[in-house]
């Protein structure tokens, strides 16, 4: 009789003890998943606004550095518009007086509102292409040789009648010989081509762009020609070799016209970056705006991990109060056993 009473009491013990875990368990998933649940959607819903954050401040870098050069480059044109369509310049550039046309944008050049700091020189080009009168002077195997953008502005000047064109970046092949663009405008008296005016901009000119926007200390604004080729770039320097960037992903979506924000490898430097990227209108060029995905997402991450140690924390709170009812539960039965 006293083991089957020792057993009946020790399977009342169990039987009260499971109802404890029970109760305790039950206690613990009704505090713990609504706080899983809203922690899930908290951390989704700050990973979501905070990386469209991350993207959005760079596009908008993009967006306003590429507003700005485009800006620099309507003004250059428009300063060439003017010497192209002065009446002086258009009757002696037809009738081959190249040097009386000189002197007639030497004379505009010196007025300051005509001035302009990026240009480094003026060129005059017959209808072949041959350049005729630069100044600044350069070498004189270059005069009577073909404009080094020749092959560029061939087509959409003498071909397609275009008003103005915008080259790609190029080396001079005289010395000195950096690397340079070209704006150029048709030279036309009653609609028939007689010339072509155009004046050169050293790229290093353009780097002053994206130099101090605030992307971070390892963030920085690059900007490529139509080609893909690199106009400015703080890590290459301006009259080194042309760096060809038309094998990366998000300079491929500019060349294509495209613009937006993506998280990208760069297999030209190794790592991994936030890249928003936006083309210049009109020109072709475009510019992007990039930081290494580790700096980029370092505030995001931050908050998310605190996210994370906020569920943990209450969770264990939650796992605590249960862990105490199945104390009381237990201890309740232990008093009731020992009456």
């Amino acid at each position: 009789m006293l083991t089957v009473s020792i057993i009946s009491t020790k399977m009342s013990f169990f039987s009260q003890n499971r109802k404890g875990v029970v109760i305790a368990s039950i206690v613990f998933l009704v505090l713990f998943i609504p706080t899983l649940i809203t922690g899930i959607f908290y951390y989704r819903s700050f990973n979501k606004n905070l990386t469209q954050e991350v993207f959005s401040q760079r596009e908008t870098v993009a967006s306003l550095t590429a507003s700005a050069i485009g800006l620099k480059l309507q003004q250059l044109t428009s300063i060439v518009q003017i010497y192209a369509s002065q009446p002086e310049v258009i009757n002696d550039v037809a009738a081959g007086n190249w040097s009386a046309a000189k002197n007639i944008i030497i004379n505009l050049q010196n007025d300051p509102k005509n001035y302009d700091y990026f240009i480094g020189r003026f060129l005059l080009v017959d209808t072949q292409g041959n350049i005729k009168v630069v100044f600044p002077g350069i070498a004189d195997e270059g005069i009577g040789q073909p404009d080094d953008a020749f092959s560029e502005w061939k087509t959409p000047i003498l071909e397609n009648g275009a008003d103005s064109f915008v080259s790609d970046v190029f080396q001079r092949s005289v010395y000195p010989k950096n690397n340079h663009i070209e704006v150029l405008v048709p030279i036309r008296k009653a609609s028939v081509l007689v010339g072509v005016v155009g004046i050169t901009v050293p790229i290093n000119e353009f780097s002053d762009y994206g130099k101090d926007i605030d992307l971070g200390s390892n963030g920085f604004a690059y900007v490529v020609d139509r080609l893909g080729h690199i106009i400015t770039h703080p890590k290459y320097a301006s009259d080194g070799p042309i760096i060809d960037y038309s094998s990366i992903p998000v300079v491929q979506k500019l060349m294509q016209g495209q613009s937006g924000t993506a998280i990208a490898y760069n297999p030209i430097e190794r790592v991994e970056r936030v890249a928003a990227y936006e083309p210049i209108p009109t020109y072709g060029w475009g510019i992007i705006s990039q930081e290494p995905v580790k700096d980029a997402f370092e505030t995001r991450d931050g908050i998310l991990l605190q996210v994370i140690y906020l569920i943990i924390a209450i969770s264990l709170i939650e796992l605590a109060i249960a862990c105490g009812i199945l104390f009381l539960v237990s201890h309740r039965h232990r008093e009731h056993s020992n009456v």
